[in-house]
């Protein structure tokens, strides 16, 4: 009866986290019009089951969560005069979302975030080279709303004219993101857990370099040095060993790949060139917030694009490509914001405290290239329970 139970939590493990991460960033789901009635319901749903099961921990735990923010929109709701209930509302709805599967899972949410990334991973790769080769033609089965530039089967799509990996998600620096979250939340004793689990882990590095992402290998490799360096620390002839075959294998992934640095100048470029007007590249969009951030450094500009975007109307109603998550959640729930969601993120982590730091800036880093916090996710990830991951 015992093993029977534990078959059935794990199928409902599974399927709560590739829900949150399909929720969380798969154009199939987040771009139809029912996205936000989808989310109440599983809001809704969790509510049950948290009132059946009575977690006082968790309740008063999201509540500080949502308070506050729910403070940072009444000031800014004095500010303007006005703010958006359906995005206050849905806004809030992806915290308990998400941090209430990444809560109730506790330490099963790592491993199982990681092999759900891999499942995903593996399929994408698949798909992919079949598509590189020439093979076959990915078909349009479950086509994404309103963006014929997909080519969709649901769990993966494909973009025509970019031969990039990007996975199930809305764009392949997304995929990216995701892959380097899963490295990352295995951060504490990562060099053990690569030695037990090799393939899973090169399944991931295999689609994160398909992705061809500017970001993701930049932050990759950011990872990849911390933790060379933090095995040098627990054996020094080995740890420099290592060092030695990474650190040429960086510079010669960057000396190889033109588009990278040529991506980067051709940016920083664009944006210099429109002095402060929108333009929806990484840099250019960090340029382009610091405008409205000066205006409200502290409470940020709201989630609505009538305050948002107060100065430029011309941006109202418009899909905005908003390429830099950091900034833009600075500008949205200000600084006092960003700092809150952080030091929430910096306590839950179960790792020790030089990983948690590292964690914390690998989080900063990825939100350079993508707006993650506009998902259950990252929302819930300040809900990490579980002890230090030995």
């Amino acid at each position: 009866m015992r093993v029977k139970t534990k078959k059935i939590q794990k199928i409902i493990d599974y399927l709560s986290v590739f829900t949150l991460v399909a929720i969380s960033g798969n154009p199939v789901i987040t771009k139809v019009p029912w996205y936000q009635s989808f989310l109440i319901l599983i809001g809704f749903i969790i509510i049950i089951l948290f009132v059946l099961k009575a977690r006082k921990q968790f309740f008063k735990k999201i509540s500080i969560y949502i308070a506050f923010f729910l403070g940072i929109f009444a000031i800014q709701y004095f500010n303007f005069g006005w703010n958006t209930l359906p995005g206050i509302l849905g806004f809030s709805l992806k915290c308990i979302i998400g941090g209430y599967i990444i809560w109730h899972m506790k330490e099963r949410f790592i491993p199982v975030y990681t092999n759900t990334m891999v499942f995903i991973s593996g399929i994408s790769l698949f798909f992919y080279l079949l598509s590189l080769s020439g093979i076959i033609s990915i078909p349009n089965l479950i086509p994404v709303q309103n963006a014929p530039q997909y080519n969709s089967l649901g769990i993966y799509h494909s973009l025509s004219l970019h031969p990039r990996n990007l996975g199930m998600f809305w764009e392949p620096g997304a995929f990216a993101g995701y892959i380097i979250l899963a490295f990352g939340l295995n951060i504490q004793n990562f060099n053990e857990k690569f030695k037990l689990n090799k393939t899973k882990f090169i399944i991931l590095g295999a689609a994160l370099i398909s992705t061809l992402s500017t970001t993701g290998y930049i932050v990759f490799s950011m990872f990849l040095i911390v933790v060379s360096l933090q095995y040098i620390r627990r054996n020094w002839f080995i740890g420099l060993l290592v060092a030695f075959i990474i650190f040429p294998l960086i510079y010669t992934t960057f000396k190889n790949n033109d588009f990278l640095l040529e991506k980067i100048v051709s940016q920083y470029d664009s944006s210099i060139e429109k002095e402060g007007k929108y333009d929806p590249s990484r840099i250019g969009a960090l340029l382009f917030d610091i405008h409205y951030i000066k205006k409200h450094p502290l409470t940020g500009n709201g989630l609505h694009q009538r305050t948002r975007y107060a100065d430029h109307p011309h941006l109202w109603g418009d899909r905005v490509g908003h390429g830099n998550g950091f900034s833009n959640f600075i500008a949205s729930m200000g600084l006092i914001g960003m700092f809150f969601f952080l030091y929430m993120l910096y306590k839950s982590l179960p790792y020790l405290k030089r990983n948690k730091i590292i964690f914390v800036v690998l989080i900063i880093l990825l939100l350079q290239g993508e707006q993650f916090l506009n998902y259950p996710l990252l929302l819930g990830l300040p809900f990490l329970n579980s002890k230090i991951v030995a």
